[in-house]
């Protein structure tokens, strides 16, 4: 299967986080919020990847599939293992990359309003 099929993931992904970010929920202010803007990101996008990987009939990766294993253990149900190990690693995943990138955005805003700052100071004193 080509790999042109994995755009609608990362499409999906970037049109939540645009969603999230547009409606406040990616604020590290807000944990709480910020934690279901990524459960839900990494939920959906499971969902979809889980259904990709069934009509393709595709194996389980190799990156993750100690936790498909532990959960087929489980479950006895390769269906069902599938869904949920993407579920586990997507959520956790999209949880992740959410909190970073909040945490970049704060860097990054608090360097720019910095450098304004002193920009401002060092006109102010040549005005003088």
């Amino acid at each position: 299967m080509s790999s042109w099929v994995w755009i609608i993931s990362s499409i999906l992904v970037a049109c939540a986080t645009w969603y999230f970010w547009k409606n406040r929920f990616i604020d590290l202010k807000k944990p709480g919020r910020l934690l279901t803007a990524g459960g839900a990101t990494g939920g959906l996008n499971a969902v979809l990847a889980w259904v990709i990987i069934a009509a393709a009939n595709l194996t389980p990766y190799k990156g993750t599939l100690p936790i498909y294993d532990l959960v087929d253990g489980y479950t006895s149900n390769p269906q069902l293992a599938s869904l949920l190990e993407q579920l586990i690693v997507e959520i956790a995943d999209k949880m992740i990359c959410i909190v970073l990138a909040a945490v970049f955005y704060v860097f990054l805003s608090e360097r720019i309003k910095s450098r304004r700052t002193k920009k401002a100071i060092r006109q102010s004193r040549l005005a003088q």
